[in-house]
């Protein structure tokens, strides 16, 4: 006969099974998930400042990086082997999940850098279209591999253009410096520069406001500019020194706040300065044509003269444009124009030649700014200009009619205040146009009213044109490029245009044969 189980047994052994499903059930939980090798190699992007020593093996990848819940891994050192016509690392252990890389260099055997990826805000990020931080996954399966895109380092390179603070495995303390973002704009006459280069002054001070620290800066506009600043200071200025005259500063900035304002800190900062002065107003200008002198050789002999003279309140009043006579060797005015205001805005421009009508302007302004001109020279012909801007983008559109039936149209894109592109229209595609700009002040554009032809648009100063001349008529000369020289407020004082020959296959033309010069006067 069998013993039969008392009850204390059998609840003793119902209580070990439940004990032991759950001492089970927590081991499992608390295991952690296997890590996965994630491998990284390097796309360079090629840029116009050249490459690094062609005799540099790359040996190693420097990396920094940070995981989903902000844990930061510094100076991680990979060793790269070469595999399928390029690179590859080996295996980094990294936990599944998400991370961003921070920062990336590709190093030789002597741990000197050849590539790095540059980081966002930094001089040398638009080369790139992914610059750091760069996200990437760590799949359970692992396997992965990340690729960013590298630009070789030069000679002439700086850790900050890529907005590190050192190149290398960088044993210094990581607090000696911070990186503080930028940026200059210059308000002239009531416009806005955005586009500018400037010198800049950084200086940190101790609590007596004694000076302990200084550097300059070379900010090159139109993105923002990373300064490698030293760290540890009560507290700092950061100051636009003397840009076309003018200067800012932004002081008594305390050195916590700096910290914490840098780049990669926890609260970023970018500090602008902005520059701001009444326009220059223009006075007059001398157009001279390039013409051959005996015995060979060439000389500049002046063609025309255009004189401006303004009200007490700074608007123009009259234009005087005048001939230049080789045989007098003066100027004897032509035309003059005669400007009418409502409020500060042109309303009427009357142009006049010995006494008698010869142009008139009319306009008016709104959703769509028009000018309706009358020239009394042509049979009264009746031109009107009517310039509307697209919504949402930085496109004008502009028509053009006449009243003896003649019409076009005329588009430009718009960039930094100047026109970068064009086209004319008129049934088909008469020509197109691309443009280049300096950095300084067009004085046209501070006239105040603007021409039926848009010289007055640009902010900036001509330095390129690149117009192809498809159908509806071809110049005899078309310019092509324009050097200047400049006063010490950003102003030209010279400019020579140099013109190639025009021909209906002007793309294959490159006789660059004829040359102006405009010398410019200011009040």
């Amino acid at each position: 006969m069998k013993k039969l189980l008392t009850p204390f047994f059998f609840l003793f052994a119902i209580l070990y099974a439940l004990l032991t499903m759950l001492t089970s059930c927590t081991t499992e939980d608390r295991l952690e998930p296997a890590n996965a090798k994630e491998t990284f190699s390097f796309s360079q992007v090629q840029r116009d400042a050249g490459t690094t020593d062609g005799t540099s093996t790359p040996a190693f990848v420097l990396l920094n990086l940070k995981d989903g819940q902000g844990n930061l891994q510094e100076n991680i050192t990979l060793a790269l082997s070469p595999r399928d016509q390029g690179y590859s690392s080996e295996g980094l252990d990294l936990q599944p999940g998400n991370y961003e890389l921070l920062e990336f260099a590709i190093l030789d055997g002597a741990h000197k850098t050849l590539y790095a990826t540059p980081k966002e805000g930094s001089a040398l990020a638009p080369n790139i279209a992914n610059p750091l931080p760069l996200g990437f996954v760590v799949s359970q399966n692992g396997g992965g591999k990340v690729v960013p895109p590298v630009l070789a380092v030069t000679p002439d390179d700086t850790p900050g253009a890529f907005g590190y603070t050192s190149f290398g495995i960088d044993t210094t303390n990581p607090n000696e410096v911070m990186l503080i973002k930028s940026n200059v704009k210059v308000k002239i006459g009531g416009v806005l520069y955005e586009n500018v280069d400037a010198h800049l002054r950084v200086s940190g001070f101790d609590a007596n406001n004694v000076l302990q620290w200084e550097k300059d800066f070379n900010f090159v506009g139109p993105v923002d500019n990373l300064l490698e600043v030293k760290n540890g200071f009560h507290h700092y200025s950061i100051a636009l020194v003397d840009k076309w005259g003018t200067n800012d500063i932004q002081s008594d900035i305390p050195g916590k706040a700096f910290w914490e304002g840098r780049s990669d800190g926890p609260l970023p900062v970018t500090y602008v300065l902005v520059g701001s002065k009444d326009a220059k107003k223009l006075s007059s200008y001398i157009l001279s044509n390039e013409v051959s002198v005996a015995g060979g050789g060439t000389r500049y002999q002046p063609n025309i003269k255009v004189e401006y003279t303004y009200t007490a309140a700074g608007h123009i009043d009259h234009i005087h444009h005048k001939t230049y006579n080789p045989e007098t060797a003066q100027f004897e005015e032509t035309t003059t124009d005669t400007f009418v205001y409502e409020g500060d805005v042109v309303s009427e421009i009357s142009t006049v030649m010995n006494g008698e009508p010869y142009a008139e302007y009319r306009y008016s302004y709104g959703i769509e700014n028009k000018i309706v001109a009358t020239l009394h020279y042509a049979n009264e012909l009746v031109g009107t200009q009517t310039a509307r801007p697209e919504a949402g983008n930085n496109r004008v559109n502009v028509s053009y009619s006449y009243s003896n039936g003649r019409a076009f149209v005329y588009a430009f894109d718009v960039r930094y205040k100047n026109i970068a592109s064009d086209q004319t229209t008129q049934g088909q595609v008469c020509n197109t146009g691309s443009y280049a700009y300096d950095k300084n002040i067009n004085p046209f554009l501070h006239l105040g009213y603007m021409d039926f032809d848009f010289e007055n648009w640009p902010a900036n100063n001509k330095v390129a044109e690149d117009v192809h001349y498809i159908a509806c008529g071809f110049p005899s000369i078309i310019p092509v490029a324009h050097a200047y020289t400049y006063d010490p407020d950003g102003y030209p004082i010279t400019k020579i245009t140099t013109y190639k020959k025009g021909s209906q296959d002007d793309q294959n033309d490159s006789d660059l044969s004829f040359h102006t010069k405009v010398e410019y006067s200011y009040e």
